[in-house]
């Protein structure tokens, strides 16, 4: 990022080290022992920066270091100041860029390497840890200072440690995420939304306020239950959100057993504490399971409609070019009407009236059943506002009443001129389709078709209901000419469902005594 702003090397360098010393300088004066939240700014730094900047990072680091180390040298002695300004970050150099190397996309695939993540937070954090206690081996003490033994001392700065890297690295590295992406202009309109992240604060804030109130009013073992009871909200966010809402639960959770603190020092805080860190890492695990399994969910939706998409562009693909057939029959039709008129024309001084007229006779008929296989194969539904007509009287109706089933068509559009162009013809064909099920499998002699359209939100939706009734006890119908007039594929019940998924929608078949009902709800992806 510096890099693209022009600046100079040294420049870039100097910027790093001086924002780090500042940032560094402001969190030590809001940290303790058991409570370092410099201990996550430095490791998130470590694993996103690259390995040129390190030696700024550890100027950075020892400029406030330094400063200290001058202004308590007096008190502690010089020996202490020594090595009070040599900067912690040093001896983490070689355990992190070992894990950078051995796992190279911790830091932008955090959420599938929280393992390794977590086995660095606890060697960098022993390594600190360590550092912290060599200093205070140096530090000279007053001689009525009780001194502590030195595994409580240990055990705080490694708790602190882990503390201040877990509430604030997995936040660092979401913010990194979300920078990267480029939706910081869409995160609030994002939370606003997003019903979950609004109901887990409403959980998350109230809940960790009380016991945040009755840990202040009870220093007792009420008040401990208190600060301990602080994860199962974390465990509540983690569960709705992934690794993500442990980062922001355990972030919250630190900072209210840090302001329900008694005193700086306070034993029952840093059980508290080490309950917090140990829970969190396990929710930090859970949540990246978790993250995981919403982001398989999300590609296979993501997949599905993908394969939706396509299934629709074949299908409209398949109806383009049963269009350019039924173009070609008709050409054919207009060109054998030509030839019949002009044979008959040469030949009518050969013919009786008798055999003119039964000649005439068959050639109407020949070019009907073009026109009818022609209308079969490809209706002309050009516009939303030729469904109506197409349904109601045309290809549908005529191959019906050829084959002697009495039809009905109700239509009730809500919202006309907003369908796509592919939900007219998919609620034909499927009309087609059923129709053709309940003649042939129910035999149905009536058949009863109703269409509504609305609109809900921004999807247009269509409910295909289709009734067969008056089932007769022979079969009367020619299913293989209705078929061949319909210009339909013969389609049984699962591919008539699998068909109306296609349009992100569904099928339901009742049966009666009184007849069969098919009922479809398609919607229209490109309207609206």
């Amino acid at each position: 990022m510096l890099k693209a702003r022009g600046m100079p090397n040294w420049v870039q360098h100097v910027a790093v080290a001086l924002g780090y010393a500042a940032s560094y300088y402001l969190l030590r004066q809001i940290s303790v022992s058991h409570f370092q939240l410099f201990s996550g700014l430095r490791l998130f730094l470590l694993l996103v920066v690259p390995y040129r900047f390190w030696p700024a990072l550890a100027v950075g680091e020892t400029i406030p270091l330094a400063e200290l180390a001058i202004e308590c040298g007096p008190l502690y002695g010089w020996d202490w100041a020594v090595v009070r300004a040599i900067a912690p970050i040093l001896p983490s150099f070689m355990i992190v860029r070992w894990f950078r190397e051995r796992w190279p996309r911790m830091a932008d695939k955090f959420s599938d390497q929280m393992a390794p993540w977590l086995l660095c937070v606890i060697v960098v954090s022993t390594a600190w840890c360590a550092c912290n206690m060599a200093v205070f081996a140096m530090t000279k003490m007053p001689a009525d200072y009780e001194v502590p033994p030195y595994h409580v001392v240990a055990g705080r700065y490694f708790v602190g440690h882990c503390v201040g890297i877990l509430m604030l690295t997995p936040l660092l590295l979401w913010g990194r995420e979300i920078a990267l992406k480029g939706t910081w202009r869409a995160l609030p309109q994002q939370l606003i939304s997003n019903t979950k992240a609004l109901e887990s604060i409403a959980v998350l804030i109230p809940s960790l306020a009380f016991l945040t109130w009755l840990a202040i009013k009870n220093d007792n073992d009420l008040g401990q239950i208190a600060r301990m009871t602080m994860f199962l909200p974390v465990a509540i966010l983690t569960l709705r959100h992934g690794w993500r809402g442990a980062a922001i639960g355990t972030a919250i959770a630190g900072t209210c057993v840090i302001i329900a603190m008694p005193h700086i020092h306070d034993l029952t805080t840093v059980t508290a504490h080490t309950f917090i860190s140990l829970t969190s890492s396990i929710l930090l695990l859970l949540g990246s399971r978790i993250s995981a399994l919403h982001a398989k969910e999300k590609q296979e939706r993501m997949d599905e409609r993908r394969a939706m998409q396509l299934a629709q562009q074949s299908i409209l693909l398949s109806e383009r070019r049963l269009h350019s057939a039924a173009e070609a029959l008709e050409d054919i039709r207009d060109i054998m009407a030509v030839s019949q008129e002009y044979m008959l024309d040469r030949f009518q001084r050969l013919l009786s009236p008798d055999e003119q007229r039964g000649y005439r006779r068959t050639a109407a008929q020949t070019q009907a059943q073009l026109y009818q296989l022609a209308s079969g194969l490809s209706p002309r539904i050009q516009r939303e506002q030729d469904l109506p007509v197409t349904l109601s009287s045309g290809a549908l109706a005529r191959a019906l009443d050829e084959a002697g089933v009495a039809y009905s068509c109700e239509i009730q559009n809500q919202i006309p001129g907003q369908m796509g162009p592919m939900l007219p013809i998919a609620l034909y064909r499927l009309a087609c389709e059923a129709s053709l099920l309940l003649c042939t499998h129910y035999q149905s002699t009536r058949i009863q078709l109703r269409l509504r359209v609305g609109l809900t939100g921004e999807r247009v939706w269509a409910m295909l209901m289709i009734d067969g009734r008056e089932a007769s006890n022979e079969p009367v119908i020619r299913s293989n000419m209705l078929q061949r007039n319909l210009g339909a594929g013969g389609m049984d019940l699962a591919m008539l469902r699998n068909q109306a998924k296609v349009y992100g929608g569904n099928l339901r078949m009742r049966t009666s005594p009184e007849g069969a009902r098919i009922t479809m709800l398609l919607t229209d992806t490109e309207a609206a």
